[in-house]
């Protein structure tokens, strides 16, 4: 996730010079890196954003979505309890 901001900002670039291919292709990295973190709802509006490329529209009101979903996920991971996650067993 530490490459999300990094993709977010060629995202942004490639919807401000209106390249539906660069959207396309911006988007399918950043759905590459979002179902390996596991955010479903990231994972749908980009989803959303890449199929809608692909057809050659794109809508704002998803990338503004995308940007609070990816914040989202981002501060839920950050306040995960990792080590309470983890199992010990002292015999082994």
């Amino acid at each position: 996730m530490k490459d999300a901001p990094i993709y977010l900002k060629d995202l942004e670039k490639a919807v401000e010079s209106g390249d539906h291919s660069q959207i396309y292709e911006k988007t399918h990295r950043l759905k590459g890196l979002v179902s390996n973190a596991g955010g479903e709802k990231l994972w749908a509006t980009v989803f959303e954003i890449e199929n809608d490329a692909q057809e050659g529209v794109f809508d704002n009101t998803n990338l503004s979505l995308l940007e609070a979903e990816l914040e989202n996920l981002k501060q839920a991971i950050e306040e995960t309890d990792w080590k309470s996650l983890c199992v010990h067993n002292k015999n082994m």
